[in-house]
């Protein structure tokens, strides 16, 4: 039996080597149960992966501007360590088209216009083919609402400067505003292999639209109702693969009907500093993974 320094390496990049509020609980919490835990920076050469029972995706924050990298590296470390979230599905996250195949799979998702990079596209031609008064624009793989964008139809110039802007860098996405995540944000539900943990809700910081916890946003612990529970494991169940973790964010629309923002698998804020139930059930879902490894080991 191969003996491992490490029973859990939470990979981080190097501006957050240190580890941000939220994995620095877990990290205290994986500790606290006996296991060997420590942060490594994901693109350090010399951490040997082969070192640690699971390498755990938690604070790679850099992987937006570094997808193919990122992703050719998790594959490679694949090979080496047990891998969590796993390659497939981290690759699969990476773009935002992941929504349309949940769309097709039946799940109920903001309406999402997709560009290709360099494509000579009209925003006056999307909102009006669509019929939006007011969209957001996106790069397709981002995190943390960087170059994210609020515009209204008739701000066509403003609009198509942002549109050829992000198009000249990467795919974009644009969806329709909707309004009610100014005074309702967006619901998170966060769920360790399969099963809901804890919830919370994210409203954006006064004079903005994004509901980022990282940008100021104000988070308050939630009980989801029944709804809002049911629409979420939905979308887990026609997920391609089950995941250790995996955060739901659900916004409502106009027809106070729920819409799936984005299903988080990679590197999302998980609010243990608000749940410290939800704290100890990732770490006993992870000293779980451990176990059945031990066991078949």
């Amino acid at each position: 039996m191969t003996t491992h320094e490490l029973d859990v390496a939470i990979a981080a990049d190097r501006g957050t080597a240190a580890l941000d509020t939220d994995n620095q609980l877990l990290l205290g919490e994986l500790r606290a149960r006996g296991l060997r835990a420590a942060p490594f920076v994901w693109d350090d050469p010399s951490f040997d992966l082969t070192s640690t029972r699971i390498a755990l995706i938690r604070a790679t924050f850099d992987y937006t501007a570094r997808r193919d990298e990122f992703l050719a590296w998790a594959d490679e470390a694949a090979t080496r360590t047990t891998l969590l979230n796993p390659p497939a599905i981290l690759r699969w996250n990476a773009h935002k088209a992941y929504l349309l195949e949940l769309e097709k799979r039946g799940v109920a998702i903001i309406p999402t216009e997709f560009v290709t990079r360099g494509a000579a596209a009209s925003f006056r031609g999307i909102v009006e083919s669509r019929d939006w008064d007011e969209v957001v624009l996106k790069p397709a793989v981002s995190a943390g609402g960087r170059d994210t964008y609020r515009v209204r139809r008739d701000e066509e110039p403003r609009g198509q400067q942002y549109l050829d802007e992000l198009l000249a860098r990467g795919d974009v996405m644009v969806q329709p505003f909707l309004r009610g995540i100014l005074d309702q944000g967006e619901l998170s539900l966060v769920y360790f292999d399969g099963t809901f943990s804890h919830a919370a809700r994210r409203r954006a910081p006064p004079g903005d639209f994004r509901a980022l916890h990282r940008r100021g946003g104000p988070v308050a612990a939630e009980t989801p109702a029944t709804g809002a529970l049911l629409f979420a494991h939905h979308v887990l169940e026609v997920a391609p693969e089950p995941t250790l973790y995996a955060r739901v964010d659900l916004l409502v629309d106009e027809g106070g009907h729920f819409r799936l923002g984005e299903l988080e698998l990679i590197e999302p804020i998980l609010f243990f500093g608000h749940s410290p139930a939800g704290l100890a059930n990732a770490a006993a879902a992870i000293q779980a993974r451990l176990e059945r490894m031990r066991d078949t080991s």
